[in-house]
Order: C-alpha cells, then sequence, then structure tokens
C-alpha cells in the first residue's frame, strides 16, 4: 500500500495546472491598431488567433482615452465593425462577408450609443 503523493500522482498534478494555466485566453489579446473616428474618439482593436486552420476573432472598444472605454463587440475573420459619430451618438454598424460572393458585405446588426451617457 502506498501513503503520500507517488511519483504517477505528482506528474498527473503537475499536468492538470499546467493545462489550467495554458487555458487562459484572456492574455492572448494582440492590439492590432487604434483609429480616430472623431479628434476625441478612437477605436482600439485587438485580435485573437486560433491557430492555422481555425482563423481568429476581433474585439472593438471605444475610448476618449480618458474618461470611458466600452466594447462595441466581437466579431470573426468574415466580419467587421463602420463606426460613425454625429454630435454625440456613435452609430456602429456590423458586417458580414460570410456566403456572400465577390467581396461583397451586408448589415448583420446596427447599434447606437449616446457618447454623453459615458
Amino acid at each position: 500500500m502506498q501513503k503520500g503523493f507517488s511519483i504517477i500522482n505528482m506528474f498527473y498534478f503537475l499536468f492538470i495546472i499546467g493545462f489550467m494555466l495554458g487555458c487562459d485566453n484572456e492574455k492572448k489579446w494582440e492590439h492590432l491598431k487604434t483609429e480616430n473616428i472623431t479628434e476625441k474618439v478612437f477605436v482600439e482593436r485587438f485580435y485573437k488567433s486560433y491557430g492555422v486552420h481555425s482563423g481568429g476573432s476581433q474585439k472593438y472598444f471605444v475610448t476618449d482615452s480618458s474618461t470611458y472605454r466600452f466594447s462595441v463587440g466581437t466579431c470573426d475573420d468574415k466580419q467587421y465593425f463602420t463606426m460613425k459619430v454625429d454630435d454625440s451618438v456613435l452609430t456602429v454598424e456590423k458586417y458580414s462577408r460570410r456566403n456572400l460572393k465577390n467581396g461583397e458585405s451586408k448589415i448583420i446588426e446596427t447599434k447606437t450609443y449616446d457618447l454623453e451617457d459615458y
């Protein structure tokens, strides 16, 4: 009868700990770029790859660099967002190129945000 931790049990323990640490996907988002929408409103884009065959995702955040920063959404490699500001209203349109030919895109979602609320 064995008492305490055996070498095999230690191996399984370390394997499980390593697997759990490897699943921390939040650290794998890479900053792509920051673009101006207006003089004081910016869009930050982050990208995460899912490997060679799986593509990836992008997260979009809107910020003024000092008082607010919020997410407007996430999209995959066949989608993208466009944004414009009129007065203090931000309009976000999400487009998809999925199942379309010749580079066509279609709007699949539209959101509006009042920037004065942030």
